[in-house]
Parts: C-alpha cells; sequence; structure tokens
C-alpha cells in the first residue's frame, strides 16, 4: 500500500479524475441540448397515518445526471468519447494490487485478465456517478465533494471488510416508543424520502404493468393501499469480507419470519435496498421477501424484537430453499400461510405445518386423533387448556380435510379455524425452536404422561 504521501498524491489524482469527466459531461450534455441541470419538484411529506399520507411539492435543483433517461444518454455519448486508458486505474492497481477487489454484481469482467478495465467499471464508473449525481448541475465543480468521494475509494481499498445496509419497508408494524432494537437489527421509521420514495415507487408499478413480479398478484386496490401501507423499515447491518458475496437475504427472511411466529404481521411490496456503506453508490443485491401485500396493524416493543431476532438465529436457511426435513417443512408451511392474503388459503398451509410436527411420518391410524391428542399435550399446561386445545386442533382439521377435499365449509368457519391454525402454528413452532423440536415418540411420551 502507499506511503502517507503517495496516498495524498492519489487522492488528489482520483479528485482530479473526477473533475476531467465532470468537465466531459457538461460538454456532451451541451452538445445533446441538455441543460447541465434541471428544476426537480419532488413530495415532501405534510401528514401521514398508518393507512394516508398527504404531500406538497417542493422544488430544487439538481444535476441533469439524476435524471435516468438524462443519465443513460449522457453515458451512452461518453462511451463514444475515446480519451485513452485511465491512468487513475492504473495508479489504483499499483498502489494496491487485487486489495481494491470486491465482489461485484457485474460478473462479465475477470479482474485477473484485466484489472485496469476492471477497476475503471466496478470502482471509477461508480464513483464518478456519485459525483455527477450530487452536484447541483454538470457546470458547476464541488472539489470538497471530489476529494471526499476519493478519500472513500482509497478507504474502501485498504479495508477487508465491508458494511451493508439493508433497508425493508414493512406495513403492519407500529413503533409508538421510536425505534427498536440496534446494532445488527432495528426497526425504525422511514424517513421523509423513504417515504416518499416508497409511495412512488408503488404507484409507478402500479402504472407499468409486469414491471415487477409482484404486480400479476396486486390488484389496483391493493396498490394503492400499498402506497399509502409501509411506514417503518427493517434495518440490517451485516460485516463481511468484501471478497464474498452479500447474502443479506437469507437474514432478513429469517428475522420477518420470526416476528411473523411471535404474533406479527408485516406486510408490503417485500422488497428491501441495500447499500455497501463504505462507498456508497456500489451495487448490492436487494432483498425479497414473502409477505401478503396487506395485513392488521400491531405494535412491536424491543422485547418483541429482540425475541425475534433469537428466534431467527434458530430458523435454518434451507427452509427458505429446500424444505426436506419435519422442522424445515413445518417453518416453510408456516411462512406460506403468512404470506397469504385470505385465510381459507392460510389455513391449509398452517395445517400443514402442524402436520408436520404432531403427526409422524408414516401415514397410518387415526391422524385427526393424533393431530389434536399430540397437539393439546405438546403445548397445553394444564388440563382445562388441553381440552380447549384438543377442541381447537379438531375444528383446524376438520376445516383443513374440508377445503382439501373440494367441499366448502361455512365462512365464519374457515376465519375461525384459519385463526387458530395461524395462533397454534406459531406457538408450537416458537416452543419447538427454542426447546428443541419434538420426535414423534417424545409427543406420545407426553400424550401418555410418561
Amino acid at each position: 500500500m502507499p506511503d502517507t504521501n503517495g496516498r495524498e498524491t492519489l487522492r488528489r489524482a482520483l479528485a482530479s479524475w473526477l473533475e476531467a469527466e465532470r468537465q466531459i459531461y457538461q460538454r456532451l450534455a451541451a452538445s445533446a441540448g441538455l441543460s447541465p441541470s434541471i428544476t426537480y419538484e419532488s413530495a415532501r411529506v405534510v401528514k401521514y397515518t398508518d393507512t394516508s399520507m398527504s404531500t406538497e411539492g417542493h422544488q430544487r435543483r439538481v444535476s441533469a445526471y439524476t435524471v435516468p433517461a438524462f443519465a443513460w444518454a449522457l453515458a451512452d455519448l461518453r462511451s463514444k468519447v475515446q480519451v485513452g486508458e485511465v491512468s487513475v486505474a492504473r495508479a489504483l492497481f499499483d498502489a494496491y494490487g487485487k486489495r481494491i477487489f470486491y465482489w461485484s454484481t457485474n460478473q462479465s469482467l475477470n479482474f485477473d485478465d484485466d484489472p485496469n478495465t476492471w477497476i475503471e467499471r466496478n470502482v471509477l464508473f461508480e464513483a464518478r456517478a456519485r459525483y455527477l449525481s450530487s452536484i447541483t448541475s454538470l457546470d458547476t465543480a464541488d472539489a470538497d465533494l471530489a476529494l471526499a468521494i476519493a478519500s472513500g475509494v482509497l478507504l474502501f481499498a485498504e479495508a477487508d471488510d465491508i458494511t451493508i445496509v439493508t433497508a425493508l419497508p414493512l406495513g403492519g408494524i407500529r413503533l409508538p416508543h421510536g425505534p427498536v432494537g440496534g446494532g445488527q437489527v432495528l426497526l425504525r421509521p422511514l424517513t421523509e424520502a423513504e417515504l416518499v420514495r416508497t409511495a412512488e415507487r408503488h404507484m409507478e408499478l402500479r402504472m407499468r404493468p409486469g414491471g415487477m413480479l409482484q404486480l400479476s398478484q396486486m390488484t389496483r386496490e391493493q396498490a394503492m393501499r400499498l402506497a399509502n401501507s409501509e411506514r417503518v423499515a427493517l434495518e440490517l447491518t451485516a460485516r463481511q469480507s468484501k471478497l464474498q458475496p452479500p447474502n443479506v437475504g437469507l437474514r432478513a427472511n429469517r428475522v420477518v419470519l420470526a416476528l411473523q411466529l411471535l404474533g406479527l404481521t408485516p406486510f408490503g411490496g417485500g422488497y428491501g435496498h441495500s447499500e455497501i456503506t463504505d462507498l456508497p453508490g456500489l451495487p448490492a443485491p436487494g432483498v425479497h421477501v414473502r409477505i401478503p401485500v396487506v395485513a392488521q396493524w400491531a405494535e412491536c416493543d424491543v422485547g418483541t424484537l429482540r425475541h425475534a431476532v433469537q428466534l431467527s438465529d434458530r430458523i435454518p436457511d434451507e427452509m427458505f430453499s429446500e424444505p426436506r426435513t419435519r422442522k424445515t417443512v413445518a417453518l416453510h408451511r408456516f411462512s406460506l400461510g403468512a404470506e397469504q392474503e385470505f385465510l381459507s388459503e392460510a389455513l391449509i398451509d398452517y395445517a400443514i405445518a402442524l402436520e408436520a410436527i404432531l403427526l409422524p411420518p408414516e401415514k397410518e391410524g387415526e391422524l385427526s386423533y393424533r393431530f389434536r391428542l399430540h397437539g393439546a399435550w405438546y403445548v397445553g399446561n394444564s388440563r382445562e387448556e388441553r381440552a380447549r386445545l384438543r377442541k381447537d386442533l379438531r375444528d383446524i382439521y376438520e376445516a383443513r380435510s374440508s377445503l382439501v377435499h373440494g367441499l366448502v365449509p361455512q365462512p365464519e368457519k374457515v376465519t375461525n379455524a384459519g385463526r387458530l391454525a395461524a395462533t397454534l402454528a406459531a406457538r408450537i413452532l416458537v416452543k419447538a425452536l427454542e426447546e428443541g423440536w419434538p420426535t414423534p415418540d417424545e409427543l406420545a411420551d407426553r400424550a401418555l404422561g410418561v
């Protein structure tokens, strides 16, 4: 790595390169007839509740590069300008070698084959994008900003690890006392900018059929409700080697599932944004979780989130990919049930989750009897509670059997059975995660009082 003098020389060379690129983009914009800056009208949140939000217009001047269509057009023009090899890329490689390498979503280039081009595309271009989108106009330089971005690039090159922060917008969770948690897992209110961006994104998706996968399953009414409903962010912070692919999605899914097991019903679009904070602007994989589009609201306190984090550490990752064991099948089917908006569909998944825990793998004997007997004795704490649990589990099993055999039970019966199934499945899964998964013999012994 460079000494102090060499590092400062490199920092200033990088800042000078950023300024040179600004000047090139300024000339390209002029040749294309584009203004170097535009007046952008964004929304400012005036008031919001769980289900509504009012905004007012707010004007500000921004660089033309912040407009995606302009940025793409200018980047296309820039690719046709021949300026020779980017010397600062070679200087970075000479100073840091492969230390500057990180796992990138851009897998089209091989660092070892052409390190200068790799650094140009995966480091310098990202730094340039941040600089051009942060200034107020393409014809206005900002030397301090260029030096700050250059410093960030060097710090990133010198580090072994990176910090990835993921923010997943959620509805259905109230935080009456403000943010809860901290460290690696935090639930906090969305910022004003996040509120506006999230609402605008859902409205854009509503007007752009096929824009995202979940849109095909989302009605116009659901999109409207969703645009006015996500109010908190599940923020996850992970520190990892920059040589490894980020794996933030599984952690987000585990925490959300744990919250569902504890009785909360987070809902929303299910898509979160990740950022490598060591060098803002570097692309990081986004996050997708399976949650309903709309659901009920409930409060979450620090104790509940702490419990959820502890449970999430016990949830195996394979339940989200290839559930094969009783444990992973039970958790997977509960997750599918929690994703459903209609209880008639959720009931079947919750019942299968209960069966995966309470029934033996062999399809023999009176399954309905074992289902309610094992469940009542596994979680019931008194004779009276076990009697009530046996009745509840019988109702769940009968409603589930009616649905899978094409019968149409009364709507209130399905609703009641669905709610009971969600509650009992969550209670049993939490107990199993915390105390160990019961074997069929252990369940039978409990029922016999052994």
